[in-house]
């Protein structure tokens, strides 16, 4: 170990051992809610792979893990959906088992968020030229750091023919300028700890009060895995990890979205 001493995973460092799921087990929620009994379990060997890639100096290794992937049959969907969250929650696994820093868990978890973006690229912009698609805002509130799961979130929904306006560190100000100025019709909130539970509380109330249509609000991410009765307990509308699932309880039409660069692994 390179990064102190054992006290330094204390939850004042944001790494309680107990709260992992900051990093991506709420993503994996996401994934194991969506899967189905014929689809084949991603490879744990391209998974090491990938996640000794992104702690690698070599500027190139990374690429060379997608290449390898792509090349085993892996989507660029099935990377992001699967291997890009099971490669950050391995990281923050060997982070609490002493194998890697703290040094490398940051940077190994920046770098797949990179890898999430360019896989996303291209199918970002064909989504933008739908003026018809329902508008999504998802939000990360402040002082979060489970950006990770918000983004694969945002991907999902994007190829289920919505446009999603993702952004990240919102407080209730944010919150509320936002849905002043534009119409949404559905707001989601992506919180992790639950020690936020009385800001997503108060987010939604802010909601309530800023919104001009009353669009449904959902709340998703690991806090889903650790508290419970949350629709009570925050006023949201939606409680769940499963995008598609908020999606049809808010009752939004979708339509899934195909083509060469990114194609649905669901």
């Amino acid at each position: 170990m390179t990064d102190g001493p054992k006290t330094a995973r204390s939850p004042a460092f944001g790494f309680d051992p107990q709260k992992v799921d900051a990093l991506a087990t709420g993503v994996l929620s996401i994934v194991a809610s969506q899967k189905t009994a014929n689809m084949a379990a991603p490879s744990q060997e391209l998974v090491d792979m990938l996640c000794t890639a992104v702690k690698e100096f070599d500027p190139d290794a990374q690429q060379r893990a997608l290449d390898h992937m792509l090349s085993a049959g892996v989507t660029p969907a099935a990377m992001i959906d699967d291997y890009i969250p099971l490669a950050a929650h391995q990281l923050g696994t060997e982070w609490c088992e002493d194998s890697v820093s703290f040094a490398d868990v940051t940077i190994g978890t920046a770098r797949l968020q990179a890898m999430l973006r360019e896989l996303s690229n291209d199918f970002y912009a064909d989504l933008a030229a739908d003026p018809t698609a329902p508008n999504v805002l998802l939000v990360v509130l402040s002082d979060e750091y489970h950006t990770l799961g918000a983004m694969v979130a945002s991907n999902q929904l994007r190829r289920q023919g919505v446009s999603v306006r993702l952004k990240l560190g919102q407080s209730k100000h944010d919150v509320a300028q936002e849905l002043r100025e534009r119409d949404y019709d559905l707001f989601m909130i992506s919180a992790s700890c639950g020690e936020n539970l009385e800001l997503v509380r108060d987010i939604v109330k802010t909601a309530r009060q800023a919104m001009n249509n009353a669009a449904p609000i959902a709340l998703g991410g690991s806090i889903v895995q650790l508290k419970a009765n949350l629709r009570a307990l925050t006023g949201a509308d939606v409680v769940t990890t499963d995008t598609k699932e908020a999606l049809r309880l808010c009752a939004l039409k979708v339509q899934t979205r195909g083509g060469a660069s990114l194609q649905s692994s669901r």
